[in-house]
């Protein structure tokens, strides 16, 4: 990894990042270069001094928002198990029925980066027209009160056993600080063309078949 000067902060802000939920040893995966770089490397971002990019050539901001600890979804169970660890961020218990699917609902952005980190969900999947699960990821960490839902295929299923899909967005505007309503809805409404599309000023809906 190449490195050159740190970005300064601005006036009164620290010249090291704000370290939040990581170390200096976990390694740590960028949203916009769809690179990983170890906590230790963070540099304050160009915007608020908060967590940025280890790449200089990068401008991403915040963990949480586009810094994700790649190594989050190993600690969300016990068991070891892909499987288990998959169903336990989305919080729910497939069937029996080795062909259906179960649905999820109301995935926020750590679940949603646990699933990427711990490679439980493919980066480019989507649901026909929906969008991407990087597409997603990127709405939710700029909307942070925004969730997504979709489905999971049983891990048994032949050929694609264990897929995770998003089949939308979901938001209760009451959960939204209300200086942030407004903006929120018209940036909601980039997803208008969905096969469904609700926003009734309390609640924000999308969905693809």
């Amino acid at each position: 990894m190449e490195r050159t000067t740190l970005i300064q902060p601005a006036s009164g802000e620290t010249s090291e990042p704000t370290r939040r939920g990581y170390g200096p040893e976990d390694t740590l995966w960028c949203l916009h270069c769809n690179r990983t770089f170890p906590g230790r490397d963070a540099r304050p971002d160009p915007y608020f001094g908060r967590e940025g990019c280890g790449y200089d050539d990068c401008n991403a901001a915040g963990f949480d928002v586009d810094i994700f600890n790649a190594e989050g979804a190993r600690a969300m169970t016990d068991s070891g198990d892909p499987d288990d660890e998959r169903e336990a961020i989305l919080g729910i218990d497939c069937s029996d029925d080795v062909d259906g699917v179960t649905h999820f609902q109301r995935l926020g952005l750590q679940g949603l980066a646990a699933l990427l980190g711990g490679r439980l969900i493919e980066p480019d999947e989507r649901q026909n027209r929906a969008p991407s699960t990087l597409e997603c990821l990127a709405f939710l960490g700029r909307w942070p009160d925004v969730r997504v839902h979709g489905y999971a295929v049983h891990r048994d299923r032949e050929g694609d056993g264990g897929r995770v899909s998003i089949e939308g967005f979901e938001c209760d505007l009451d959960d939204v600080a209300e200086d942030l309503r407004t903006p929120l809805r018209e940036a909601f409404r980039r997803w208008e063309h969905a096969d469904e599309f609700v926003d009734d000023g309390e609640h924000l809906y999308a969905w693809w078949d």
